[in-house]
């Protein structure tokens, strides 16, 4: 599969941790490895998360020495649980401070809330319209990241979502491990959103995990069974989800973001096992 561009290839600073669930050991990698080996493995870019406690000045310059940017940035708002005001106020700071770390898209999830009432989701759908008009103000691309738990976690919220919000100014993220969790299917979410997704978060899945995703137990629970991997590593078919999602009119990043499979392997070799298999299924050259 060759593509007439080159999309841009990204990955989770968080590949390079181990949460405290999935290891009795904990391990400290420093901000600048993990920015070294991201740009050794020869990605573009990479997504801070929470993992990169480095100050916005610090952090440009060693994306700079490594001639990295940032894949993406990333706010969390408990939108339902505060006033609107206070959350306009919250995205308006970040939207600055992203624009300021030279991202090209801002990644916004809600506060886990399971059942939330039609007038409060059409004050939301109002508020994210004005953020995505405030964000394409700083040439920022506004994506909205569906999350477990939350009123937009499966693709019939999701539709009513997109349905009443801006289509130049509104995107959303293509996340593999919540679809597999909330229980959707991949590659008819890749077909069905296509015009609609501005970034892409990929893992991979093994065939001998999916059982865990059927039990009637809490997200928090399923994710301490690590079902996940990087991409080539499981039994997804990326050709035809990259089929689906239409990768010639795509315009943002490809983001591996997975969990290790398995606590104490080198996050760098997983690292450029994912990206070697993403520049062969694309057809880059290495």
């Amino acid at each position: 599969m060759v593509h007439e561009q080159t999309i841009p290839l990204g990955i989770s600073a968080k590949n390079w941790f181990f949460a405290p669930s999935f290891s009795s050991e904990k391990r400290w990698i420093s901000p600048e490895q993990i920015l070294s080996e991201t740009s050794l493995a020869g990605f573009s870019g990479i997504d801070p998360v929470d993992y990169i406690p480095l100050n916005d000045e610090a952090l440009l310059h060693a994306l700079f020495l490594r001639k990295l940017k940032l894949s993406g940035w990333n706010i969390s708002l408990p939108i339902f649980s505060q006033s609107y005001q206070e959350s306009y106020h919250q995205i308006s700071k970040t939207i600055q401070q992203a624009s300021h770390m030279h991202a090209s898209c801002l990644n916004l999830t809600i506060s886990a809330i399971s059942t939330v009432q039609r007038s409060s989701l059409i004050k939301f759908y109002q508020f994210l319209n004005q953020a995505g008009h405030l964000a394409a103000e700083k040439r920022l691309h506004l994506c909205f990241r569906p999350q477990i738990d939350s009123p937009f976690s499966s693709c019939e919220q999701l539709e009513d979502l997109l349905f009443h919000t801006d289509t130049q100014n509104l995107s959303i993220c293509y996340d593999i491990r919540h679809i597999i969790h909330a229980n959707e299917d991949v590659y008819l979410t890749a077909k069905n959103f296509a015009s609609r997704i501005g970034s892409i978060y990929l893992s991979d899945i093994f065939s001998e995990k999916p059982s865990i995703l059927a039990a009637d137990i809490p997200y928090s629970a399923k994710r301490k069974d690590i079902l996940f991997t990087v991409p080539g590593e499981g039994c997804l078919s990326f050709d035809q989800i990259f089929s689906n999602l239409n990768l010639n009119d795509y315009k943002g990043w490809i983001i591996i973001d997975s969990y290790l499979p398995t606590p104490g392997l080198e996050p760098f070799e997983y690292a450029l096992k994912g990206i070697y298999y993403l520049h062969t299924l694309l057809g880059y050259a290495p």
